[in-house]
């Protein structure tokens, strides 16, 4: 590619330089011709006549020279229009060319191909860019007001091809003047940008909607409740924030009770059975409610604090629908700081087992054995019931019931060697442990 474009350059360069040295040569050849022809006529004194015959010789020398400089000039300058004419009709981008009015004096093959009419319809036509004044760019400015400035104008807009589809294109204009600075033609280079904004609405699909429901994602829904809460608007909004779980925006309502005639409505919709090839599903959720301005005013918060009254809602059983409340926020400030000390107590191993006997009365004997765990807390031992449902929920319970396991399968090795070598010890399980069979000895 870069050594055809040298050798292009090459014998352009070399037309050139042929041109000059045959318009140089003639003049000189003119020159020695009127030199040595008025020497001879001085030499015989017959001035006027040589000289008049040496003019005219030189002359047609000179003539004859510059016709042939204008030859090879007229003959560099087709060649550089084969060039470009040749250029310009295998271009992929669309080109075409008016006068001054506006009319259609040259198209290439591309945009033909774009606005689906033959070069010979679009040739002789006046071009819609030139008579539509209503087109303006970015700065508000039409292509008329820019030509009359000598300058170039673009645009980037929808139109149609002959078939009727609609497509989009981006169109750029530029003047050409004659040497009085006066408009004679007007070039436009026109690209079909269809495929480039599809694909960007794709990447802008991908960014603020979710690809398994086509609803908004966490994202686009945050944005548009900040500007809820900036412009009240009457607008509802359903986006999925990931996996099962998904909010609605009630812009409209104008009080808390509204929302709870929505929630219902929800709960009774997915109630309804749906119907699979092997047979009828119900679908249960829970519901959290907050209400701005009374909750909150800020698009973080009042998303948490839905997050907390639906966590609230499946505490009590799924279902049902919850109002965020002050009371609640304490009960799960408490709760979290629980798990985090149940967290470190397991990492510390904070907890001791207790045995306690089972008796066979109608024998007088021990005959077993039931472990049960309690946390060696700095204010005081606790019993399960006030940590086992926060370590269900935060999944700590798999850890919790190893330590407790590992401990009572110690303890009864020491009672084996003390002689209660008959003896069983029950172990509480949680069902999470059996779906992790390999923390378990």
């Amino acid at each position: 590619m870069n050594r055809s474009a040298d050798q292009g350059s090459f014998a352009k360069r070399h037309n050139r330089l042929l041109a000059v040295l045959i318009c140089a040569a003639a003049l000189a050849a003119a020159l020695a011709s009127v030199w040595f022809a008025y020497r001879a006529a001085l030499a015989q004194n017959r001035d006027t006549l040589l000289f008049s015959e040496a003019l005219t010789t030189g002359l047609m020398i000179l003539t004859v020279g510059l016709s042939l400089f204008m030859l090879a000039r007229q003959h560099l300058a087709d060649q550089s229009m084969r060039l470009l004419t040749t250029a310009m009709e295998q271009s992929h981008g669309a080109v075409m060319i008016t006068d001054a009015s506006g009319r259609i004096e040259y198209v290439n093959p591309r945009l033909a191909q774009i606005i689906g009419d033959s070069r010979e319809q679009l040739l002789g036509s006046v071009s819609e860019l030139v008579s539509n004044t209503s087109l303006r760019d970015q700065q508000d400015c039409s292509l008329q007001e820019r030509l009359s400035r000598g300058e170039a104008w673009s645009l980037t807009m929808p139109s149609t091809r002959r078939n009727g589809e609609r497509f989009w294109q981006a169109v750029s204009a530029a003047p050409v003047l004659d040497d009085r600075g006066r408009l004679t033609h007007i070039v436009f280079g026109i690209e079909d940008t269809s495929q480039q904004r599809e694909l960007h609405n794709q990447l802008e699909r991908l960014a603020y909607f979710d690809p398994l429901t086509g609803l908004e994602n966490r994202r686009m829904f945050s944005d548009r409740l900040e500007q809820a809460l900036r412009h009240v608007r009457d607008e509802d909004i359903v986006a999925r924030l990931g996996g099962d779980e998904f909010i609605v925006l009630l812009s409209h309502q104008r009080d808390s009770h509204a929302a709870a005639v929505v929630a219902r409505k929800i709960l009774a919709a997915l109630d309804e059975p749906v119907t699979l090839r092997d047979g009828e599903v119900r679908i249960g959720a829970s519901i959290g409610i907050t209400v701005a301005p009374d909750d909150g005013m800020s698009g973080d918060l009042l998303l948490r604090n839905a997050d907390l009254a639906m966590y609230r809602a499946k505490e009590l059983g799924r279902n049902n629908a919850q109002y965020f409340s002050a009371a609640m926020q304490q009960r799960i400030g408490a709760r979290q700081s629980l798990e985090e000390q149940l967290r470190q107590a397991i990492r510390e191993e904070q907890f001791v087992v207790h045995f306690q006997p089972l008796v066979d009365l109608r024998e007088h004997r021990i005959t077993g054995f039931e472990a049960l765990a309690r946390w060696q807390h700095a204010d005081g031992e606790r019993l399960p019931a006030s940590f086992l449902s926060v370590a269900e929920q935060s999944g700590l319970i798999v850890a919790l019931g190893e330590i407790v396991l590992r401990k009572a399968c110690q303890q009864l090795r020491e009672l084996q060697q003390l002689g209660f070598d008959a003896q069983t010890v029950s172990v509480n399980l949680s069902a999470q442990q059996f779906r992790d069979p390999g923390l378990i000895p």
